[in-house]
């Protein structure tokens, strides 16, 4: 954005030059879609969604893959609910937020077993099982699972994969 609002060629500056500094007019408290205002909205949709908020206190040895797998959620999940890139290193005693499914969204009413449906998925070029599980709104350890894939690292290209999902929920 400097490059562009100065007309800069390359990322180099000359000592002396004077630089314009793009900068918002008003409080960023007055945009509809401050960082604050997002993070707020997106924890109230999780609230909704009844997934229960969590903190965590980095420990030794932790990474976002080691602490997403053990709460059954994605490394960039993790993040995102922690507004921070998945390449943030984190730092031991850094307090982490995680929502979590509730354990009793696991058992299925009567109501949700009638919502439910038993699709087969054919995986295609490019797809990943964090991709096709945020598509049909389920987690990754449910595919694994409903699958017999928690031995297998990857997902091949034209490989028929079992999904259970909410039809109300699926995008």
């Amino acid at each position: 954005m400097l490059r562009s609002t100065n007309k800069l060629a390359s990322n180099n500056i000359r000592a002396g030059r004077t630089l314009l500094i793009p900068t918002a007019q008003q409080d960023s408290g007055q945009y509809a879609l401050s960082a604050s205002q997002r993070l707020s909205r997106k924890e109230n949709q999780l609230a909704q969604s009844n997934r229960e908020k969590r903190h965590y206190k980095v420990n030794s040895g932790d990474s976002l893959w080691s602490i997403a797998r053990s709460y059954n959620v994605s490394p960039q999940q993790i993040a995102g609910w922690n507004q921070m890139s998945t390449k943030t290193p984190l730092q031991i005693g850094q307090q982490l937020v995680i929502w979590k499914q509730p354990k009793s969204a696991t058992t299925l009413s009567k109501r949700d077993q009638q919502l439910t449906r038993r699709i087969g998925y054919q995986v295609r070029n490019g797809d990943s099982l964090y991709g096709i599980a945020n598509k049909f709104s389920v987690t990754i350890n449910d595919i694994k699972r409903w699958n017999n894939l928690e031995n297998q690292k990857y997902i091949k290209p034209g490989q028929q994969l079992t999904l259970y999902i909410d039809i109300s929920k699926s995008r």
